[in-house]
This record gives C-alpha cells, sequence and structure tokens, in this order.
C-alpha cells in the first residue's frame, strides 16, 4: 500500500516546524552585520573567549581574532600546520584544542602568545574527529 504524503499529518507538523526558522531568518531578525574578517577557505567552528575569537578554518588552520572592536575585527595570529582540515576548537586555559575531520586526531595548541599559536601534542583518534570539550 502506497502511502501519500498528505496522509502523515504528523509528518507535515514536522517539516512546518523544522522550516518555520529559515523562513523567518529570511524576513529579517533584527541581526546586523558590524564588522568582517576574509582571508581563508571555510569557517569550520568558532570559540569566543574574552577579546579573542579562535577560528577552526579547515585547510587554514586555527586563525585567532582580535575582536575587542567588533566593527573592526583584526587576525592576530594563526597555526596551519595541521596536515588536512580544522573542524572543531575548544579553548580552555592556554590551549585551543582542534579536531580534524578528515583524519582521524586532535590538535593541542599552545595560545598562551596568541600571535605565535604552536602545536604541543596530538593524540590520535579513531575514526573521524567531529568535536571537542572538556
Amino acid at each position: 500500500m502506497k502511502h501519500q504524503f498528505s496522509s502523515f499529518p504528523g509528518i507535515t507538523f514536522f517539516l512546518l516546524i523544522l522550516f518555520l526558522p529559515l523562513q523567518i531568518h529570511a524576513q529579517g531578525s533584527g541581526i546586523d552585520e558590524v564588522g568582517r574578517i576574509n582571508g581563508w577557505d571555510k569557517a569550520r567552528d568558532l570559540f569566543v573567549r574574552g577579546d579573542y575569537a579562535y577560528v577552526a578554518t579547515e585547510l587554514s588552520g586555527l586563525q585567532i581574532l582580535d575582536i575587542s572592536n567588533p566593527e573592526n575585527p583584526e587576525l592576530v595570529g594563526y597555526w596551519d600546520d595541521n596536515p588536512l582540515e580544522a573542524q572543531c576548537v575548544y579553548v580552555s586555559g592556554d590551549y585551543a584544542y582542534i579536531t580534524d575531520g578528515k583524519q582521524s586526531g586532535l590538535r593541542i595548541i599552545d595560545i598562551s602568545d596568541p600571535e605565535n599559536p604552536t602545536e604541543t601534542g596530538y593524540l590520535e583518534t579513531l575514526g573521524i574527529a567531529c568535536e571537542s570539550s572538556l
């Protein structure tokens, strides 16, 4: 017996709820861009702490931005020695933890000097590393 989509009202309701936020955003939500910075391939993840934003940018690695002036964010440092793609970033203390979405692993980056981040450790993981938190 073949079911038609309209015979499942629960699915229709679910899809309506799922796409409703997209429609509201398209109509405008009162969010305005105040600053922008370009220069890398894809920004995959973001972690903000204090006046710094740490951005995992696939092939461009970790980008460290000074966001103390939101209208004029500035690149202050970067680490791009990752072998493939920086996917996710988490910051705790003086370290940024970056997962690699293509090659299993977790990179540990010393960010105590934001202008000169350096890799201090690597942990091989099974499968693809996609998230990090402590």
